[in-house]
Protein backbone atom coordinates (compact mmCIF):
# COMPACT_ATOMS: atom_id res chain seq x y z
CA UNK A 1 0.00 0.00 0.00
CA UNK A 2 1.62 3.05 -0.78
CA UNK A 3 1.12 6.28 1.48
CA UNK A 4 -0.25 9.24 0.09
CA UNK A 5 2.10 12.35 -0.08
CA UNK A 6 0.68 15.47 2.23
CA UNK A 7 1.25 18.77 1.11
CA UNK A 8 3.43 20.96 4.19
CA UNK A 9 2.47 24.41 5.02
CA UNK A 10 5.54 27.00 6.02
CA UNK A 11 5.21 27.91 9.41
CA UNK A 12 6.13 31.43 10.62
CA UNK A 13 7.25 30.34 14.34
CA UNK A 14 8.91 26.73 15.56
CA UNK A 15 8.58 26.27 18.90
CA UNK A 16 12.83 26.16 20.30
CA UNK A 17 14.94 24.86 20.64
CA UNK A 18 14.77 23.07 17.42
CA UNK A 19 16.98 21.39 14.82
CA UNK A 20 17.29 20.36 11.37
CA UNK A 21 17.09 16.79 10.29
CA UNK A 22 20.93 16.46 10.76
CA UNK A 23 20.86 17.47 14.12
CA UNK A 24 18.01 15.73 15.07
CA UNK A 25 19.87 12.66 13.50
CA UNK A 26 22.73 13.29 15.67
CA UNK A 27 20.40 13.80 18.86
CA UNK A 28 18.32 10.74 18.59
CA UNK A 29 20.78 8.38 16.40
CA UNK A 30 17.95 7.84 13.72
CA UNK A 31 18.13 8.11 9.86
CA UNK A 32 17.08 10.61 7.71
CA UNK A 33 15.03 8.05 6.70
CA UNK A 34 12.91 7.95 9.77
CA UNK A 35 12.43 11.04 9.71
CA UNK A 36 11.20 11.24 6.06
CA UNK A 37 8.72 8.39 6.17
CA UNK A 38 5.29 9.91 5.31
CA UNK A 39 3.49 8.40 8.93
CA UNK A 40 6.69 10.23 10.85
CA UNK A 41 6.81 13.16 8.67
CA UNK A 42 2.89 13.96 9.07
CA UNK A 43 3.12 13.13 13.01
CA UNK A 44 6.37 15.76 13.17
CA UNK A 45 4.09 18.45 11.05
CA UNK A 46 0.93 17.65 13.65
CA UNK A 47 3.85 18.57 16.60
CA UNK A 48 4.71 21.51 15.21
CA UNK A 49 7.77 20.79 13.08
CA UNK A 50 8.22 22.89 9.24
CA UNK A 51 8.62 20.31 7.19
CA UNK A 52 7.74 22.11 3.98
CA UNK A 53 11.37 23.29 2.81
CA UNK A 54 14.65 21.97 2.04
CA UNK A 55 15.49 22.44 5.43
CA UNK A 56 13.12 21.11 8.19
CA UNK A 57 12.85 22.94 11.84
CA UNK A 58 11.99 19.84 14.29
CA UNK A 59 10.99 21.54 18.12
CA UNK A 60 12.94 19.22 20.71
CA UNK A 61 9.14 19.11 21.73
CA UNK A 62 8.22 16.93 19.31
CA UNK A 63 10.91 14.69 19.62
CA UNK A 64 10.37 14.16 23.19
CA UNK A 65 6.70 13.63 22.39
CA UNK A 66 7.30 10.79 19.80
CA UNK A 67 9.86 9.38 22.22
CA UNK A 68 12.65 9.19 20.08
CA UNK A 69 14.75 11.63 22.52
CA UNK A 70 15.26 10.82 26.07
CA UNK A 71 14.42 14.06 28.50
CA UNK A 72 17.87 14.33 29.48
CA UNK A 73 19.81 14.11 25.51
CA UNK A 74 21.73 17.11 25.44
CA UNK A 75 20.16 20.32 23.97
CA UNK A 76 22.86 20.66 21.57
CA UNK A 77 23.77 18.00 18.83
CA UNK A 78 27.41 16.60 19.90
CA UNK A 79 29.99 16.89 16.76
CA UNK A 80 31.60 13.50 15.77
CA UNK A 81 33.11 14.04 13.43
CA UNK A 82 36.98 13.65 14.18
CA UNK A 83 39.43 16.81 13.85
CA UNK A 84 41.06 16.05 10.27
CA UNK A 85 36.92 16.81 9.00
CA UNK A 86 36.93 19.72 11.43
CA UNK A 87 39.74 21.35 9.63
CA UNK A 88 38.69 20.83 6.57
CA UNK A 89 35.62 22.56 6.76
CA UNK A 90 37.06 25.15 8.48
CA UNK A 91 39.19 25.17 5.59
CA UNK A 92 36.61 25.12 2.97
CA UNK A 93 35.09 28.14 4.43
CA UNK A 94 38.11 30.12 4.21
CA UNK A 95 38.27 28.72 0.66
CA UNK A 96 34.45 30.02 0.34
CA UNK A 97 35.85 33.25 1.46
CA UNK A 98 38.61 33.46 -0.99
CA UNK A 99 36.26 32.25 -3.81
CA UNK A 100 33.63 35.07 -3.03
CA UNK A 101 36.06 37.96 -2.80
CA UNK A 102 38.05 36.63 -5.99
CA UNK A 103 34.19 36.72 -7.55
CA UNK A 104 33.57 40.00 -6.23
CA UNK A 105 36.83 41.01 -7.58
CA UNK A 106 36.02 39.66 -11.35
CA UNK A 107 32.62 41.16 -11.09
CA UNK A 108 34.70 44.84 -10.77
CA UNK A 109 36.41 44.18 -13.95
CA UNK A 110 33.74 42.92 -15.60
CA UNK A 111 31.91 46.25 -15.24
CA UNK A 112 35.54 48.27 -15.98
CA UNK A 113 35.71 46.45 -19.21
CA UNK A 114 31.72 46.24 -20.12
CA UNK A 115 32.29 49.79 -19.73
CA UNK A 116 35.24 50.19 -21.97
CA UNK A 117 33.53 47.81 -24.60
CA UNK A 118 30.35 50.68 -24.47
CA UNK A 119 32.39 53.33 -25.16
CA UNK A 120 34.58 51.27 -28.16
CA UNK A 121 31.28 50.28 -29.93
CA UNK A 122 30.48 54.43 -29.65
CA UNK A 123 33.34 55.08 -31.18
CA UNK A 124 32.75 52.23 -34.18
CA UNK A 125 29.12 54.02 -34.49
CA UNK A 126 30.60 57.57 -35.07
CA UNK A 127 33.38 56.32 -37.18
CA UNK A 128 30.96 54.05 -39.25
CA UNK A 129 28.90 57.09 -39.65
CA UNK A 130 31.73 59.63 -40.71
CA UNK A 131 32.73 56.99 -43.41
CA UNK A 132 28.86 57.02 -44.52
CA UNK A 133 28.78 60.54 -45.05
CA UNK A 134 32.29 60.75 -46.51
CA UNK A 135 31.54 58.11 -48.94
CA UNK A 136 28.25 60.08 -49.54
CA UNK A 137 30.35 63.10 -50.14
CA UNK A 138 32.26 60.91 -53.12
CA UNK A 139 29.47 59.06 -54.58
CA UNK A 140 27.78 62.97 -54.72
CA UNK A 141 30.53 64.36 -57.54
Amino acid sequence: MEEQQMEYLPKNEVERPYYSVAEAMSLTGYSATKFRYEPNKQELDRLGSDCSGRVWRIPRSALLTMGWLSPDAPELPVDNRNTSEQVQERSSVLRIRELAEQVKDLTVERDALSQRVAVAEARVEEKSAEIERLLGLLTAR
